[in-house]
Parts: C-alpha cells; sequence; structure tokens
C-alpha cells in the first residue's frame, strides 16, 4: 500500500504527469488518470493493494480524460480486493482537508461519467465537494463494493432529471450531503439501483415539481434485494419522494423522512414485489403515504411487511395504504406486522418547515447531532466530529 498525490490545477507549481513521480505532496501528479497509469506500469499495486490518492484543487476532466481515467482504473482494479481510495486533501494545498477546505470533482468539462465501469471493483471516493452535474448522467459508475463517503454534492443546478452515484451490488454511499432539484423533465432515482447497497448517515433534500407522483417523482434511491437505508436524514419538497424498490430483504431503520406538502410525498413506494420488508425505528413526517403499492404488473405483490418502533407526525396513510394509490389491486400489499408504532401529538423535529430535521423532545433517544444548525450545517458538524447522522454508537431509540 502507497500514498499518491494529485494537484490537478497545479496550485503547488511542482505538478507534472512523470514517471516514478507522485509520491510525495512537493512532486505531485497533475493529472488523475497518468497517476493509475504509472502506478500500473512503474510503480505497481502495492502490497497489499489499497492505495490512497490524495487530491486538492479542482478536477474537471474533458471526454479525453475521462475515458483514459476509466481505463487505468479498471487496470487498477483488476483482480485487486482491497482497491484503492480517492480523497479529498484540501482546496488549495495538501494536508488542509476539512468541511471547509475540499477538493472538488466536476462535470463541468466533459459529456461522460467521470470514471464509467461496473468492473471496477473496491473504489473509495471520499470527501469532495462534488458540482457540474448532467442531466440524466451518473457522476460515477462504479462496479461492486464501491463507497462514497464524506461528499458534499449540491445538485441544484441541475434541473433535469438529477443523478449522483452508482455502483454494482454491495456499494455504500455513506456521511454524505446531497441537494437535488427537478423543475423539467425526467425524474426518479439520484442513486444507482443494485443489489446489497447501503445508504446510510446521508443529509438529503430533494426538491420535485412533479404533480403526477410515482415513477416520474425523484427520490433518494430505487432498491433491489438485500438493500439497506439507516440513520438518514431526508427532506422532501412538493413531489419528491425517499425511496421506490421493487424486490425483497429491504431495511429501513432509524431514518428521519420529513415532507413540506404531502402533495405525493412518501416514505417508500414498494413496485411488483416485496417481501420481508422491514420498517423499523424511523420518524416520518408531513407525508402522504408511509408504505405504498404502485405496480403495473398483473403478478406478485408486497407481502410480509413488517412496522414497529416508528413515529409519526401529520401523515395520511401510516400503518395503512391508500387504495387509490395502489394500481390493480390493493389486496397485493399486505403489512403484516405492526407493533410499538406511535402517531405524535406534535411535530417530532425542531424546525421540519426550515430543515432542522434533528429530534424535537416530542421523540426520546440520543443522536449523533448536536447544537442548533439547519440541515447543510449539520452535515457540516457531523463531518468535523466524526460522526454521520444516527451512528452505531448512538443509534436513535424513539422510546427511550
Amino acid at each position: 500500500m502507497a500514498t499518491y498525490y494529485v494537484d490537478p490545477q497545479n496550485l503547488t507549481t511542482n505538478a507534472s504527469d512523470s514517471v516514478g513521480g507522485g509520491t510525495s505532496p512537493s512532486s505531485p501528479y497533475l493529472t488523475l488518470s497518468y497517476c493509475f497509469g504509472d502506478i500500473n506500469v512503474t510503480h505497481g499495486i502495492g502490497t497489499p493493494a489499497g492505495d490512497v490518492i490524495k487530491m486538492i484543487g479542482v478536477y474537471a476532466p474533458d471526454d479525453t480524460e475521462c475515458n483514459s481515467l476509466t481505463s487505468n482504473v479498471v487496470t487498477y482494479t483488476s483482480g485487486n480486493s482491497v482497491g484503492v481510495t480517492i480523497i479529498s486533501d484540501g482546496a488549495t494545498a495538501f494536508g488542509t482537508a476539512s468541511p471547509t477546505s475540499r477538493a472538488t470533482m466536476s462535470q463541468a468539462n466533459c459529456t461522460l461519467r467521470i470514471i464509467n465501469s461496473t468492473v471496477a471493483q473496491y473504489v473509495t471516493i471520499d470527501g469532495f465537494t462534488c458540482t457540474g452535474f448532467l442531466a440524466g448522467e451518473y457522476m460515477f459508475q462504479l462496479g461492486q463494493y464501491a463507497r462514497f463517503q464524506n461528499c458534499y454534492c449540491d445538485m441544484t443546478a441541475q434541473t433535469s432529471n438529477p443523478k449522483l452515484f452508482a455502483g454494482r451490488n454491495y456499494y455504500t454511499v455513506d456521511s454524505c450531503y446531497i441537494k437535488a432539484l427537478r423543475t423539467t423533465g425526467s425524474g426518479g432515482a439520484l442513486l444507482g439501483i443494485f443489489t446489497g447497497s447501503n445508504t446510510s448517515n446521508n443529509f438529503v433534500e430533494i426538491d420535485d415539481s412533479t404533480t403526477s407522483g410515482g415513477a416520474l417523482t425523484s427520490h433518494l434511491q430505487g432498491s433491489n434485494s438485500g438493500n439497506s437505508y439507516i440513520g438518514n436524514f431526508v427532506w422532501l419538497k412538493r413531489g419528491a419522494g425517499f425511496l421506490s424498490s421493487n424486490s425483497t430483504g429491504i431495511q429501513v431503520i432509524g431514518n428521519t423522512v420529513v415532507g413540506d406538502s404531502k402533495v405525493y410525498q412518501y416514505g417508500t413506494q414498494i413496485w411488483i414485489n416485496a417481501g420481508s420488508y422491514l420498517v423499523k425505528n424511523n420518524h416520518f413526517e408531513n407525508l402522504h403515504q408511509v408504505v405504498g403499492y404502485l405496480s403495473n404488473g398483473t403478478t406478485g405483490g408486497a407481502h410480509g411487511i413488517q412496522m414497529y418502533g416508528n413515529t409519526f407526525y401529520n401523515c395520511n396513510y401510516t400503518t395503512s395504504v391508500d387504495p387509490s394509490w395502489t394500481r390493480n389491486d390493493p389486496t397485493r400489499i399486505s403489512i403484516r406486522h405492526t407493533a410499538r408504532n406511535v402517531t405524535l401529538a406534535s411535530s417530532g423535529v425542531v424546525d421540519a418547515a426550515n430543515g432542522d430535521l434533528r429530534p424535537s423532545t416530542a421523540r426520546r433517544g440520543t443522536n449523533a447531532i448536536n447544537g442548533t444548525m439547519d440541515l447543510s450545517q449539520a452535515w457540516i458538524d457531523a463531518q468535523a466530529n466524526g460522526a454521520g447522522g444516527n451512528s452505531s454508537v448512538q443509534q436513535y431509540k424513539p422510546f427511550g
């Protein structure tokens, strides 16, 4: 394992793409694709593998650089089960990384995904400000066991079909700030849909102007089998939703999901088939429906759903579904087990109207977010203190 340095804007004035270079902050590489290529050919993948590539400044590749980067990353990760971490090390200088000093990943100069390979496995993207998003195009498409963490993603400049990250099976999105706006064009999931993924401890704000609901609604993620959603704080505006699910073994645990209007806003919308579906220890507020069923199919159904330990406030449908939102046959969804769910007499968060989604005194239990702050500041505070959302040590428990 080794550490390499990349300075795409030559902020150090010493950056260059030279054979055998990039091994210190005083002699960084200039381009990320060359870095990977030189590791492959000259340095060799570390033993064990798991190299760390530290970046500063703004990385805004053109299409040629994106294609070269993808090719070299695929070569690096081929047969490599330890992987590589690409991490922000500061906005202007190496060693200055903080919530207010972060390197940037940008699609402003390309028409492609920055890395586009479903076979690039065990790649971690850590700590970047992400910007310059393209309509309908992920910033990164990676393979199995990819990890996106601690990234700040304000996507509101892209108002049509916002897309963010995707990985193949068992990928993770953790402790990111995600803000999306859709006023025109297609909606859909911001994050890619694959088996066994985990989305946890994120702060999410989605604003969608749709008035039709269902598949056209922008939502955080769709799910395949074995996905988990744990400890996320989600603020929905206008027609936005949280999850759209189409398979079995889904776990939705310890999330706070708050809407602003209840118009087509939902916690999770189930499509076609969803057995062994667990909704536990969440708080849902200002939603039309917590769990719904919406399918164009004629077979299957959402059976065996378990809902317990949740709190609700100002939701039209909590442990039942709206028949008018259930296509084909309302009997094809059944919430089989409900226990210890509580409808609160007042809001369960500090300030729903302004996105302060910390638990209010109406709910008991501990939470990793402290102080008085809005949603975006809560994300910054969480990163500075090393805790994202509901940490594993301080898991939110609505009943003490």
